[in-house]
């Protein structure tokens, strides 16, 4: 290929959404296909349904052939795959083609092995920071590449494992519907390697190469994914090693334990990797590598053999090379301190790499030679502690290092103009460049580009930026006063109308890494600045000193800023309405907005949850819940999942907060429920997102239920409450909807108090009276009202196996939630609620029937409202079975619990009556032909009655204080036979004035015994 061909070949990408580690890109493809569905199209950010994911398909049919293709499909098939709404082109379409990719290659005598890939929602499997997409999968992959079909197939449909990695753990093969790319591994022996030409440098250098040699022979030639480069493959009879820009700048090869991805494969740019026209499998052969070509890889497999060399190092042996740089006065103790922090510990591989990088460009000027900076480098990881292969697979690697070195530089370059000229006219953010993107998925600035240009807000008379620092410019003789680390503005807030609720949002980078988004209301910043430097030290902001001093600085930078653009916040998540009461749109609780009308709004940083990243996949959720649903004996995992969509449709028809109370022994499934129910919307992890323990304060608890309103609130473990006492009064005011008055920094301007209206779900062993009364405080029947009691005790527990498969929803969350609301608005409930009223009364009045009490009816209110919410799921096509009969058996569990039995009238003394007479027939209660004197005071005094085939005699003034055992009175008793109608009344009488003739009495004598008769059909014993 020619330097020209070679041009042609890497033509720069456009501009298109990179995938996300675990987070979802923010911009759609810009070539995405036509979409003819509603629900049931893909997501937004879906790499494969667009027109340069069509093209590649087009390409790949082009060398691969059909019966192959078929051949893949029909495994697949076989093994489980399907697409995921079966309408267009998703997940399963490319690894069909990825896998007839792979057996293609094997058939030429390449060893294949499967890689990581991108979801349908343009999601990595796999970290950035360790490949993402273009790392194979599984440990030791060098050693498991394959040319053998059988394997290769296994690889792809998941049936296998993976060889033991450095932890001595063995993990099986991704399933079948994971994300696959094909990688095309140089095994030791096997005799190919790839000559790898990347960016305009790499052009540059192919160009200088042929002037000299002559033009490298057609071969297999791809192009890759982001076109910004090409791989050429040859063969050869000598061992070649792997090296970067060894050969010449941008040039690397990837010879013996390298791999490339190979077309198909897609890029996380969203482009695909294709072979070159006329340079593809079956159009041309692979050519002979030039003895000019060998020669220089050779020499340049010499520094990778070295390095190898220096594997075994024991862990922790300084590096032997010093590098000196060419001013001695320079000092780079700094430098050589931040090596020694790389490896398993501390700071771990990345921050020290990059820190050491900025120390080093630092130090000698940001267009310093980087050569001596790479090997030192390269040096430090490959002697680093590293308890698996990961300073070898990833961090010594040549594309990593570059990359790294290059970010380095161009922010040391950045920081240098920035102590000349802060405010360039190109300037945008400050902090530093990183590969995590933020925290807030579908709401976070960093992700649409939305941070204000530094210029415009931070006032250049009086602050700068050094190396990652603000600080407070030099006065007089006074030398410049480091008050934070650098961040970014995103806005000021306001409430919708813009006349209150005055913030900044700033966004910034913490000590761990991680990207943090933050409200400042500007009246804290006014008045109480102690709350301020609170929230961004919880944050864990870089903080340049304590004390007073330092804090004034921090607060008068903050009051100084002038963001530009007005940002409207809402306080809590749930559905947004305009100033005509209409429905505009909905925030989940990570921050991510559905829009109904034009335009878009914010969640105050306070209401939203921890960890606002989804994970896995949509498919991977419903798997998840369709195997616990599919557990009959184990109801309420049924409606836990049904829970899960109740608040969106609660808050629509403006129900105030209602739940359930799950009790049970421990281990029958109470608490997955919980996490079951909160998946549809965030993780399941303590305290990350919607799910806690109940071993916090009432305060704690209005927080959670303000992060989930018009969602779920998952509250674990009630019987871990510190004060148990209170547990009356928590749900009192949880079930109004409002708490204390507005705490310092929550949502400020924006409501009097913490209002929410999440569905509650609550999980104790024991049940809510047992937990009430035995601290000590008085159950109130009205609890059992809005939180409806649910006995787990006849659940049954399964194997590890399937219980695995429940768990996984864990690993595959935040997509059934917000789908759910998009199909919500689509059908028009937002615009209709009165459809969901009238359908919820309807599911009541069958659940509870005509006869049901009021209060009863009211607690029967509460399931039919997650029998609807799972109705409608399963309409949505979101959950896959009918979840009324698992409503219906939790619903007759709660009335055979002591709060259900206490809502029908008199349920309760009932309840205990037929337990005591069950226990007593035969002893205190004698059968009827049983002689019994009553004037003999001994046996008198111990019967209390009869009974027969039909009916119980019991002596009425025996029941004047009830047995032990029955709470109540004897009006109360005789109140609940009558409801039930288990009385045969004298006249209009309970009690008859003598004893019916089938209780014998001593020679027939006295049979005035005023006795109450109780029916057995009756009593339903």
């Amino acid at each position: 290929m020619s330097s020209s061909q070679a041009q042609s070949a890497a033509v720069k990408p456009q501009e298109a959404p990179a995938a996300t580690d675990k987070k979802t890109a923010s911009v759609s493809p810009f070539d995405r296909l036509p979409v003819k569905v509603a629900f049931g199209a893909p997501p937004p950010n879906s790499p494969y349904h667009t027109q340069r994911a069509a093209d590649a398909r087009a390409n790949a049919r082009t060398y691969l052939s059909a019966e192959t293709i078929a051949e893949a499909q029909e495994a697949l098939v076989e093994a489980g795959l399907r697409r995921a709404n079966g309408k267009v082109e998703d997940v399963a379409d490319h690894n069909a083609l990825t896998l007839a990719a792979a057996l293609t290659y094997a058939e030429h005598g390449m060893y294949v092995a499967d890689a990581h890939g991108l979801f349908s929602d343009g999601t990595l499997t796999r970290s950035k920071e360790r490949g993402g997409c273009k790392a194979p999968r599984g440990a030791k992959w060098q050693e498991r590449a394959t040319t053998d079909a059988e394997e290769i197939v296994n690889f792809w449909t998941g049936r296998g494992e993976y060889p033991e990695n450095a932890k001595g753990e063995i993990h099986k093969y991704a399933r079948v519907s994971a994300p696959r790319n094909v990688s095309i591994v140089f095994k030791p022996g096997c005799k190919f390697f790839a000559f790898d030409v990347d960016g305009e440098k790499g052009q540059e250098s192919l160009a200088a190469l042929e002037a000299e040699h002559g033009a490298l022979p057609a071969t297999w030639t791809s192009l890759s994914g982001s076109q910004s480069g090409f791989h050429m493959i040859f063969r050869t009879s000598e061992s070649i090693l792997n090296t970067a820009s060894a050969i010449a700048p941008g040039i690397d090869i990837r010879g013996e334990d390298g791999q490339i991805i190979a077309p198909p494969s897609v890029h996380p740019t969203f482009g695909f990797y294709e072979w070159e026209e006329g340079r593809a499998p079956g159009e041309v052969e692979i050519a002979d590598a030039p003895e000019w070509l060998v020669k220089l890889a050779l020499e340049s497999s010499k520094k990778t053999q070295a390095a190898r060399g220096r594997r075994n190092r024991p862990a922790g042996q300084a590096a032997s090379k010093v590098y000196e740089p060419k001013d001695p006065t320079g000092d780079i103790a700094g430098f050589e301190a931040i090596l020694e922090t790389i490896g398993d510990h501390a700071e771990g591989f990345d921050k020290p790499i990059y820190r050491a990088a900025c120390s080093y460009f630092g130090a000698h000027g940001w267009d310093a030679d980087s050569v001596p900076l790479f090997d030192q480098l390269q040096e430090a990881i490959l002697a680093a502690p590293c308890d698996d292969n990961r300073n070898e697979d990833r961090y010594a690697a040549t594309e990593y290092l570059e990359n790294r070195i290059e970010q380095a530089r161009d922010y040391i370059a950045a920081a240098q103009a920035e102590e000349e000229d802060l405010f360039d006219e190109d300037a945008g953010h400050l902090t530093e460049p990183g590969e995590e993107g933020p925290a807030s998925a579908g709401a976070s600035a960093a992700q649409s580009g939305e941070f204000e240009p530094v210029a415009d807000w931070l006032p250049k008379k009086k602050y700068t930026v050094i190396d990652g620092t603000i600080f407070r410019k030099a006065k007089g003789e006074n030398p410049p006063v480091p008050i934070c680390g650098a961040f970014d503005v995103v806005g000021r807030s306001s409430n919708v109308d813009g006349t209150e609720a005055a913030g900044i949002i700033m966004s910034f980078r913490n000590k761990n890494g991680v990207t943090i988004e933050k409200t400042i209301p500007r009246v804290d910043i006014m008045t109480d600045g102690n709350a301020v430097i609170a929230t961004l030290a919880d944050a864990d902001m870089v903080i340049a000193g304590r004390g007073k001093a330092a804090n004034d600085l921090l607060l008068d930078l903050l009051h100084d800023i002038t963001p530009q653009r007005q940002i409207p916040m809402v306080p809590s998540p749930g559905w947004t309405r305009d100033r005509a009461d209409r429905v505009s749109g909905f925030m989940c609780p990570t921050g991510q907005y559905i829009p109904v009308q034009p335009g878009t709004v914010r969640l105050n940083s306070d209401a939203r949850v921890k960890d606002c990243d989804v994970m896995g996949t949509f498919g991977g959720w419903q798997d998840a819940v369709h195997a616990a649903m599919d557990v009959k004996e184990n109801f309420y995992w049924s409606v836990g999942v049904a829970t899960g969509f109740a608040g969106p449709i609660m808050q629509l028809m403006r129900i105030d907060p209602v739940g359930l109370y799950y009790t049970g022994e421990s281990g029958q499934g109470k608490s997955e429920a919980a996490r079951m129910a909160v998946t549809p919307w965030t993780t399941c992890a303590v305290k990350k997102g919607l799910f806690r323990t109940m071993d916090a304060t009432n305060n704690a608890g209005e927080d959670l239920a303000v992060m989930g309103t018009a969602t779920v609130c998952a509250m674990d473990e009630v019987g871990a409450m510190k004060r148990p006492q209170d547990l009356p009064s928590l749900l009192f005011g949880l079930s109004s909807g409002a708490g204390k008055d507005r705490k310092k920094g929550r949502g400020a301007g924006l409501a009097d108090t913490a209002a929410f209206c999440p569905f509650f779900l609550f999980t104790s062993e024991r049940s809510m009276r047992e937990v009430i009364e035995g601290a000590g405080g008085n159950y109130l029947n009205g609890l059992g009202r809005r939180f409806p009691t649910i006995d787990t005790n006849a659940g049954i527990k399964i194997d590890d196996d399937k219980l695995a498969k429940v768990k996984a929803h864990g690993a595959n969350f935040g997509h059934a939630g917000p789908l759910f609301v998009r199909w919500l608005i689509a059908e028009g409930y937002h615009e209709n609620p009165q459809r969901l009223h009238k359908r919820r009364d309807e599911l009541t009045a069958t659940l509870v029937g005509e006869t049901g009490s009021n209060r009863l009816k009211e607690a029967g209110a509460v399931f039919a409202l997650v029998a609807l919410a799972g109705e409608l799921a399963q309409k949505a096509g979101i959950i896959h079975r009918d979840v009324f009969p698992a409503v219906k058996r939790a619903y007759e569990a709660f009335k055979g619990t002591d709060e259900g039995e206490g809502l029908e009238g008199d349920g309760k003394v009932l309840s205990e009556f037929r337990a005591w007479l069950a226990t007593e027939m035969g002893i205190t209660v004698q059968k009827a032909d049983a002689f019994i004197d009553p004037d003999a005071r001994p046996q008198y005094r111990a019967a209390v009655g009869w009974y027969t085939n039909e009916k119980f005699i019991l002596v009425w003034d025996k029941l004047n204080t009830l047995p032990q055992g029955i709470n109540g009175t004897r009006a109360s008793l005789m109140k609940a036979l009558n409801a039930i109608g288990a009385i045969e009344k004298s006249g209009t009488n309970n009690a008859h004035t003598s004893l019916p003739d089938e209780v014998e009495t001593a020679g027939g004598g006295v049979r005035k015994v005023a006795n109450v008769r109780i029916m057995w059909d009756k009593l339903e014993l």
